[in-house]
């Protein structure tokens, strides 16, 4: 594991294997994250804030 990437579960994927990018233990993993009525920008950021 990276360090700085703690053991994290969010809704029951977890986030070190994001980082490693495996995702087939995530639901509908080949879905696409939005519908096609929804503009997303082309780059998007997601923060987790985690204590200490």
């Amino acid at each position: 594991m990276k360090q700085g990437i703690p053991p994290v579960q969010y809704h029951g994927f977890s986030l070190h294997l994001a980082d490693r990018k495996e995702y087939g233990s995530l639901a509908d993993a080949d879905s696409p994250a939005w519908p096609d009525d929804i503009v997303v920008a082309e780059k998007l950021a997601i923060v987790f804030c985690f204590p200490g």
